[in-house]
């Protein structure tokens, strides 16, 4: 909506600004509590999608835990299956992270307590293997946390603001963002207009400390 698209039917997933957290296969962990607490969602439900995701956060946690040791019968496994033999013990997620592994062949190798359900084991192969781009990814969110909270005062003047063209202007004076956050996801919005807006917000915060500051040192004196 943000973005000017001006057909609901064109509004299509590959816009979303954080893909790999917001997936459609892991909807019901995202929001189910809130569609619950909404009163949209039954609590047996909601309570079933509790227990999913205690029990793929379960197994997450057992094979970020347990090691296996390099061995002559798993290494021959190993390369069986297109992979590189093990040449030091490594966590049951580091194997899980390779390119030849899934989480059937780890299952192979060292079972887990109870059988996951296939939405289950998803969930844990996908967490696993792409994890370092899903924290990069929250690590974004973070840092796009920390714009939402940078206010904009109400009718802040962004002709003003130099290194502003006039259409990045126009779009300001016309949606008026109450946040960086809200501002950097308007149609036309560069990132460097976001910085320049910042430094400015910046800078009127410096000054008004300054006239504060002689204000109060007036004060005293007299």
């Amino acid at each position: 909506v943000t973005k000017g698209t001006d057909e609901p039917y064109r509004i299509f997933t590959s816009r979303c600004e954080y893909r790999l957290l917001l997936r459609e296969d892991n909807a019901d962990l995202r929001l189910r509590e809130i569609g619950y607490r909404a009163g949209l969602v039954s609590e047996y439900e909601y309570r079933r999608t509790c227990v999913k995701k205690e029990r793929i956060e379960k197994e997450i946690n057992r094979l970020s835990s347990v090691y296996i040791n390099p061995k002559k019968e798993l290494n021959d496994r190993i390369e069986a299956w297109g992979g590189v033999p093990m040449k030091k013990k490594m966590l049951l997620k580091e194997l899980l992270s390779r390119n030849e592994m899934d989480y059937s062949r780890i299952c192979e190798i060292s079972a887990p307590a109870e059988k996951l359900s296939d939405d289950e084991i998803l969930q844990v192969e996908t967490d696993i293997k792409y994890s370092g781009f899903v924290e990069r990814q929250r690590a974004e969110i973070e840092k796009f946390r920390n714009l939402e909270h940078i206010r904009i005062p109400e009718g802040l003047d962004y002709s003003a603001i130099s290194g502003l063209s006039n259409e990045v202007v126009e779009r300001l004076d016309r949606a008026r963002p109450v946040s960086l956050g809200q501002a950097s996801r308007i149609a036309g919005i560069t990132p460097a207009a976001v910085w320049a807006v910042m430094m400015y917000l910046k800078k009127l915060g410096r000054n008004r400390n300054q006239s504060e500051n002689t204000e109060t040192v007036q004060k005293n004196n007299e």
